[in-house]
């Protein structure tokens, strides 16, 4: 509705001084009571975090991955240079904090947002990014959030080891079991040497690539490059799988609540059920 008032701003501001509608109003104080300067400010505001819930709420996308990176979008939208939001601000940041203050420490979020080729260096909470920002600098500094990478890659190399220490470790088994000692210089022990080699070179290849652009589908790059990192592509698919969510279903009770209202009371459920099916398939219509 917001939106709607802003783009018809001109058109209100000409209908609300017309003399012959503004005659026919009962109260003429709605003249001057719409303050189009803050519906802009709010939309600016609102907007982002209309955008922002969708895709978090998104049931054929991995999401734990844009977590972090939507948390600083939020507070860098907190910090507009405003008098007339300075009411809601402090009220929306106290919000934040209580939700999210542990984010950049969590596990799960951090692994995502590695494991995402667009995030893995998270450029987007580094420190200079927030220098004329202080209330996002300090939020972000209190939370942890410009260690958040190193503490990423720890949790990832610590999943990379738990994945390839079994196969070391079943192959150093199997040497020791030979009759015969085998010297370092062995064709077996020269072949444990480059399979560590090489494991750890993966991970060193993979965060040392550029980030890719935004509208790079993770799971999709992960399907085309897991032939050139095996390991992590298996942490990437058990972290980054599209998680379960009740907004699809909890969408399907908004339409349906659309489609029976009160001039509608006489349709058959077979009918209603018909109509939430062409409503939420249409998108697959040739």
């Amino acid at each position: 509705m917001i939106k709607r008032f802003v783009q018809k701003e001109l058109s209100l501001v000409l209908c609300f001084t017309y003399p012959h509608f503004v005659r026919w109003l009962k109260d003429t104080s709605i003249i001057t009571s719409i303050d189009f300067d803050l519906l802009k400010l709010l939309l600016h505001l609102f907007e982002p975090l209309e955008e922002i819930t969708r895709a978090i709420s998104s049931a054929t996308n991995a999401t734990v991955c844009l977590v972090l990176p939507f948390l600083t979008v939020i507070l860098n939208l907190l910090e507009l240079d405003s008098t007339k939001i300075d009411t809601m601000r402090p009220a929306m940041l106290e919000q934040m904090k209580k939700w999210f203050s542990n984010a950049f420490s969590n596990k799960y979020y951090l692994l995502g947002t590695i494991l995402d080729p667009r995030f893995k260096q998270f450029t987007f909470a580094q420190l200079n990014l927030f220098q004329q920002n202080g209330t996002v600098r300090k939020t972000l500094q209190k939370w942890k959030a410009y260690e958040a990478m190193t503490l990423a890659e720890k949790h990832l190399n610590d999943e990379f080891i738990k994945l390839t220490t079994p196969m070391f470790s079943a192959t150093t088994t199997n040497s020791s079991s030979l009759s015969t000692p085998l010297s370092s210089s062995s064709v077996l022990s020269q072949l444990i040497t480059r399979q560590r080699s090489s494991t750890s070179s993966e991970l060193t290849e993979y965060l040392a690539e550029n980030e890719l652009r935004q509208q790079t589908c993770p799971l999709v790059w992960w399907g085309q490059n897991k032939s050139r990192f095996p390991t992590i592509a298996k942490i990437a698919r058990k972290y980054l799988c599209v998680p379960a969510t009740s907004t699809p279903s909890e969408r399907v009770f908004s339409i349906s609540g659309i489609i029976t209202s009160d001039r509608r009371s006489r349709l058959s459920p077979d009918c209603v059920n018909s109509a939430i099916f062409l409503n939420k398939n249409s998108q697959f219509e040739d």
